[in-house]
C-alpha cells in the first residue's frame, strides 16, 4: 500500500464512512470523540513514512474498530435502554506505574468470587454486535492475540494476555479516541501532548456507560479495574466514580522505567521498520513523572480514608498469595480456604518467567541513566508511601 493511499485512508470522514458501512449503522454518539480522532490521524499522518506493513495495517484498524465499536454500543443501547439501569458499586481501581505488578494483582484479585474483572474479550467489544455471538467474539479476540505472539513472541514474557483472562480497561478509553494505547503503538507525541491536557471527565464517563453494558451482557461480581494510566484522571474518576475503593502499588520508579521502554520497544517492532529507542527513557521518564506527580496530588487533595490502600510491589513480588488475601480483607472479602487454593494454583501456573524471561538494560534507552533515575527517585520520594517499594 502506498503512502498516498493510507494518508487517503486516514481521514475521519473516510474512517467513520467505513465503519458505518461495515456495521449498517450511522449514530456513533456524542461527537466528543471525533477530537481525539482528527489529533490522532494528524499525528499519524507524520509518521507514515517510517510504519511496517503490519503498522499500517494497524494505523487504519485501530480507530476503525474504535469507531465500530461506538455505532455498536450506541445501537446496543437504543435496543435495549434498560442498560442505563445497571448498577455499578464501589469498583477497585488497582492504581500503580506501568510494570508495577498491577496485572499480576488484577489477575489475583478476580480470582474471588465477589470480585469481577473485565475479560479481554469483553473491553474488545463491550457491546455484542447484532448476529454475533460470544464465541465469536472471543475467537476474534483470540486471533488477534496469536497474530501479536507470532510477529513478537517476546511480548508474553513481558504482559500476559488471553482473551479470556483480565485485561486492563484503557481498551474503552479507546473508543472515546483518548487512550494512551495509541501512543504505545505508534510514535505520536503530539497525540501525547492532546492527551495530557484535553478533560477526561465526558470520556470517564463513557467508560462507566460500556461498563454497564458489559455488566447487563453478563451480570455480577464487583468491578475490579486496571489501567496504569487512570493516575492521570483521579479527579474525573472519584467525580464519575464517587464510592470507589483504590489500591496503589508503589515501585522503584528507575525498575518501572527500564521495564517500560523494553516494553513500548516491543511493541513498536510490530508498527515500524525501525525505531530509535535512545530517546524512549526521556520520553517515558516525563511521563512517569506525571503519573507520579498527579497521584500524589489527589491523594493529598481528596479524603479517601478507608478507601485507599497502599502496598509495596516488594512485598507484591515476594508474597503474592497473602498480599492479595490481605488486600480482599481490606475489601471487606471473606478470604476462604478455596480462595487461597485458587490463587496459589495461579501463581504456581503463571509465575513470573513462565513465557521466558523478560530481560532488558536501562541504559540502551537513556543519554544520561543516572541523571534521570536520581530525578524519578527524587518526584517518588514526595509520597511517603512511595518511598517503600
Amino acid at each position: 500500500m502506498g503512502d498516498d493511499v493510507l494518508l487517503r485512508q486516514l481521514t475521519k470522514e473516510r474512517l467513520m464512512e467505513e465503519a458505518a458501512d461495515r456495521t449498517g449503522l450511522s449514530d456513533f454518539g456524542e461527537t466528543g470523540f471525533e477530537e481525539g480522532l482528527d489529533v490522532l490521524l494528524a499525528s499519524l499522518h507524520k509518521t507514515v513514512d517510517a510504519l511496517s506493513p503490519y503498522g499500517r495495517t494497524c494505523a487504519r484498524g485501530m480507530p476503525l474498530a474504535a469507531l465500530e465499536n461506538r455505532l455498536h454500543l450506541t445501537e446496543n443501547l437504543r435496543r435495549n435502554p434498560d442498560i442505563a439501569q445497571t448498577e455499578i458499586r464501589e469498583p477497585v481501581f488497582i492504581l500503580g506505574l506501568p510494570r508495577s505488578g498491577t496485572t499480576l494483582l488484577h489477575n489475583l484479585l478476580s480470582l474471588h468470587p465477589a470480585l469481577r474483572a473485565p475479560l479481554f474479550w469483553e473491553l474488545q467489544s463491550p457491546a455484542t454486535p447484532r448476529g454475533q455471538s460470544r464465541e465469536d467474539l472471543i475467537r476474534n479476540t483470540r486471533a488477534g492475540l496469536e497474530l501479536q505472539h507470532r510477529n513478537t513472541p517476546s511480548f508474553r514474557s513481558i504482559h500476559l494476555q488471553s482473551a479470556e483472562g483480565p485485561e486492563e480497561c484503557t481498551w474503552l478509553l479507546m473508543n472515546e479516541l483518548r487512550s494512551f494505547l495509541f501512543a504505545f503503538c505508534f510514535d505520536v507525541p503530539d497525540y501525547v501532548q492532546w492527551l495530557l491536557s484535553t478533560g477526561m471527565e465526558s470520556a470517564i464517563r463513557s467508560h462507566r456507560s460500556q461498563l454497564q453494558r458489559i455488566l447487563w451482557r453478563r451480570p455480577g461480581g464487583t468491578l475490579v479495574l486496571k489501567d496504569p494510566y487512570h493516575a492521570l484522571n483521579l479527579n474525573e474518576i472519584n467525580t464519575v466514580y464517587g464510592d470507589a475503593r483504590y489500591i496503589h502499588l508503589h515501585r522503584d520508579p528507575a525498575e518501572v522505567l527500564g521495564s517500560l521502554c523494553s516494553l513500548n520497544e516491543s511493541v513498536r517492532k510490530l508498527s515500524y521498520e525501525n525505531q530509535p529507542v535512545h530517546t524512549y527513557g526521556a520520553e517515558l521518564g516525563a511521563l512517569i513523572k506525571r503519573l507520579l506527580v498527579a497521584q500524589q496530588e489527589f491523594q493529598q487533595a481528596n479524603a479517601v480514608d478507608g478507601r485507599s490502600l497502599d502496598i509495596a510491589y516488594s512485598r507484591l513480588a515476594a508474597d503474592p498469595v497473602g498480599t492479595a488475601c490481605t488486600i480482599m480483607e481490606f475489601l471487606k472479602l471473606e478470604v476462604t480456604a478455596e480462595t487461597e487454593r485458587r490463587l496459589t494454583e495461579h501463581v504456581a501456573e503463571f509465575h513470573q518467567h513462565k513465557y521466558g524471561v523478560h530481560r532488558y538494560s536501562l541504559d540502551r534507552f537513556c543519554v544520561d541513566e543516572e541523571e534521570l533515575v536520581r530525578e524519578l527517585r527524587d518526584v517518588a520520594a514526595g509520597n511517603p508511601a512511595g518511598r517503600t517499594w
